[in-house]
């Protein structure tokens, strides 16, 4: 067998040793081609709303990345579902963009997942809850198929670059952490690179959108910023090693939150 015949059957027997890890799996019946997604096309009046969710998807991208580096570590995440458990810790997303999302005719909480809103077929084709389409404009959704499709050749090229430790894991001759590293890792790199080609996408077509107003393209957009998250008083240690003991006994006798420790400073 020569070298081409012997590295074509090695990549073929760690695609088989290899659980799927693409996202056919979790697309749910009721999503829709792209072509059939009720989405419009984006105006002035979307930039607030595409500025957040821009920023949205680059917070997202740094927890993957966290995640991706944390993988390499001794207690790092062992298997994929302990790499989305790790990101769901650092990414709590942006209320302002999941409020938009509720904003879709028909809404169900119990159905329309915004964790959840496309994926890709068994096929290669992507798919789309149609309660997103409807909530966000063009721009948004097509940069969301861009960051689906990505999973693709990014999933497939991660099992390709680890067959030769794929097989050596399957055989026994690795064992230990490399060995549990290598799911997690591949799906931390596909959503790396999926969340970079999405945030281009949608940066690009943010950057025009902003300079050339649909409704008189010779002009720029105006637009006024969504109003900022709101967040909760911070909470200041006091000064004083003995108010300092007291504000320690009042966070164990309330059990730790800061917003219990505040409210009873609050009525002293």
């Amino acid at each position: 067998m020569n070298r081409a015949s012997s590295s074509f059957a090695l990549i073929v027997l760690a695609m088989i040793a290899c659980p799927r890890t693409g996202h056919a799996e979790d697309v749910a019946a009721w999503f829709v081609p792209q072509e059939s997604c009720p989405t419009r096309p984006c105006t002035c009046d979307d930039i607030p709303m595409m500025d957040a969710y821009l920023q949205n998807q680059k917070d997202a991208l740094s927890a993957w990345s966290s995640v991706k580096a944390d993988i390499t570590t001794p207690t790092g995440p062992t298997s994929m579902s302990d790499a989305v458990t790790s990101f769901n810790g650092r990414f709590s997303g942006d209320a302002r963009v999941l409020a938009q999302f509720k904003t879709c005719p028909g809404y169900d909480a119990t159905k329309n997942n915004p964790n959840k809103v496309a994926g890709v077929t068994k096929f290669g084709g992507a798919v789309l809850d149609p309660c997103f389409c409807a909530a966000y404009c063009a721009d948004i959704v097509n940069a969301t198929v861009v960051h689906e499709m990505m999973h693709v050749p990014t999933t497939i090229a991660g099992v390709v670059g680890k067959a030769d430790l794929i097989i050596a894991c399957r055989l026994g001759v690795l064992t230990g952490h490399i060995c549990n590293a290598i799911l997690p890792d591949t799906l931390a790199t596909s959503e790396v690179l999926s969340y970079t080609a999405g945030i281009n996408a949608l940066e690009t077509r943010l950057d025009h959108l902003k300079t050339h107003d649909p409704a008189v393209p010779e002009l720029s957009c105006t637009w006024t910023p969504l109003a900022p998250i709101a967040r909760g008083p911070s909470v200041r240690p006091p000064s004083g090693f003995f108010a300092r003991v007291a504000l320690l006994w009042r966070r164990v006798v309330s059990g730790g939150s800061p917003m219990a420790v505040a409210s009873h400073d609050a009525q002293r």
